[in-house]
């Protein structure tokens, strides 16, 4: 993998809601995550004709300028359409590399180190610790399990889909009800934006 920057990341945001990871971490892979978020990055580039002003009407320059306002515009509206990712994000890209890299879900210990390696650290540049990623490695199996659904179905599943989907393939636990699925699936259309947006392969964030 490239080196890159060590960047301190911020908190997790409001969209982010951990769930209680009450069971222990499985290593194998089931076949929704293995299948994991195969989607290429989207880039829009808007083409701005340049004139040079010397040698272009009053009309010819009106239009140029109208021109760069749609773009900015345009612009502006495809940076609102994909949300910047959460630092939880950030950790699922890591997380689904993992299992792209090695075909198997990583350990915390295993996740906290890949990111370090990606230049994703705690406060003070020191590696992420396992506890603060371990809780989110449930939300990580259901949202795995509900972006392939989707892929696969063309709709959402439900959170009882979801639910028995994972028991089927043998995650089970507290996290993985229905009732527990259900309060973390509507962050999910949003998260699958962003990651579309800003492609799978993890990197730190940008300088502010």
């Amino acid at each position: 993998m490239p080196d890159a920057a060590l960047a301190t990341l911020p908190g997790p945001s409001t969209h982010d809601n951990p769930i209680p990871d009450s069971a222990e971490s499985p290593d194998p892979v089931h076949p929704a995550i293995a299948a994991a978020l195969q989607h290429p990055r989207a880039t829009i580039k808007l083409s701005v004709p340049t004139l040079d002003p010397q040698h272009t009407t009053g009309k010819q320059q009106d239009e140029a300028r109208g021109a760069q306002t749609s773009a900015q515009t345009s612009d502006g509206a495809q940076q609102a359409h994909h949300p910047r990712p959460t630092t939880v994000d950030r950790y699922y890209q890591a997380w689904a590399q993992y299992i792209r890299d090695n075909g198997k879900e990583p350990k915390d210990t295993d996740l906290s180190r890949s990111l370090a390696e990606h230049g994703m650290t705690g406060r003070g540049g020191k590696a992420i610790h396992p506890s603060t990623l371990r809780r989110y490695l449930p939300g990580f199996r259901i949202y795995a399990a509900w972006n392939e659904h989707l892929h696969q179905h063309g709709a959402e599943p439900t959170a009882q889909q979801l639910s028995r989907h994972l028991a089927d393939t043998g995650t089970t636990g507290k996290p993985y009800t229905p009732e527990k699925i259900a309060e973390t699936v509507a962050d999910y259309p949003r998260r699958r934006t962003v990651i579309r947006g800003i492609g799978e392969t993890p990197t730190a964030p940008e300088p502010e």
